[in-house]
């Protein structure tokens, strides 16, 4: 839903280039879902040891966690630069279509991905070939990190929200660690 703003929000302001908005923001909301996917297993990984999860159920939560939120970023951004470059189009407010679009479709699209992630990499007989493959996506998809981050920083649309646009991306893992400790 962050994206569906930032992107209504440059389209209300009138900005000719869209290609630019759109890939500045797309590179920064894939940026933020894995930082925040991370930070959320993080925090789940720690809990999961404090009651005696092993090493390979700890890694396949932060492998699915990752792809889940990499796959949700992809598939929901496209959706909306589409949605909102339409509104544009056909002089729509997009706020009133993308924003509802991805609060409906957000929690669905993330619960199908996350089942079906989470589904493959435990059923994975070999604890050694589980350990390894997810390390592997875990390592991946840690190092897509920095690249994303400058890519944003460097977009003259993005660069702004790349400094003041985490809290909305943070809060998720802030009502974790809430709900976590009562």
């Amino acid at each position: 839903m962050t994206l569906a703003s930032r992107l209504s929000t440059e389209s209300h302001r009138g900005i000719d280039n869209h290609l630019g908005v759109v890939i500045g923001y797309l590179a920064l909301d894939q940026a933020q879902a894995l930082i925040v996917g991370l930070l959320a297993s993080a925090i789940a990984t720690i809990m999961g040891f404090a009651v005696g999860s092993t090493l390979a159920n700890m890694l396949v939560l932060t492998a699915t966690g990752l792809i889940t939120a990499s796959l949700v970023s992809i598939l929901l951004g496209g959706l909306m630069c589409g949605i909102v470059l339409g509104s544009a189009h056909y002089n729509c407010n997009p706020d009133n279509i993308a924003t509802p679009i991805a609060a409906s479709l957000g929690d669905s699209i993330t619960l199908a991905i996350l089942s079906v992630t989470s589904h493959l990499l435990f059923h994975i007989n070999d604890d050694s070939v589980k350990i390894g493959v997810c390390t592997t996506t875990i390592i991946l998809f840690l190092l897509l990190i920095p690249p994303l981050l400058i890519f944003s920083w460097r977009n003259r649309y993005a660069r702004p929200a790349v400094l003041q646009g985490w809290a909305p991306s943070c809060w998720p893992c802030q009502y974790l660690l809430v709900s976590g400790s009562s």
